[in-house]
């Protein structure tokens, strides 16, 4: 992985932020990876819709799905991926995101139906 690549992965699990061209380089880098097939959890806090994008980020943590990003009023999405591109970000910048690495987060290419 090239720093920018791990820059942009860093400042979007840290910060929920993008720098410049993030999203793409994200994406690309995505595309990359060895396909997965392995369950994992979004939690929602207000819409019950995922809105179409380059990419996605979950859990594979039920609990923290439901805890840190459910609402009150809201959803917990179940996805089952099979034979998809994604990144275990712990693998890649566990050591450099501190707190956020709790979070066991997975982020895969979109394109898919929800």
């Amino acid at each position: 992985m090239d720093e920018n690549v791990e820059e942009a992965l860093i400042q979007y699990v840290k910060e929920f932020h993008f720098v410049r061209d993030s999203r793409k380089l994200i994406q690309e880098f995505c595309s990359r990876q060895p396909p997965l097939s392995i369950t994992i959890y979004r939690g929602h806090g207000s819409s019950p819709h995922i809105r179409e994008g380059l990419w996605y980020s979950a859990t594979t943590d039920i609990n923290i799905a439901v805890n840190e990003f459910s609402g009150k009023n809201c959803c917990v999405f179940i996805i089952h991926l099979v034979n998809i591109p994604c990144i275990d970000v712990n693998k890649y910048i566990g050591n450099k995101i501190r707190d956020k690495k709790d979070e066991n987060e997975i982020i895969f290419l979109g394109g898919g139906k929800f």
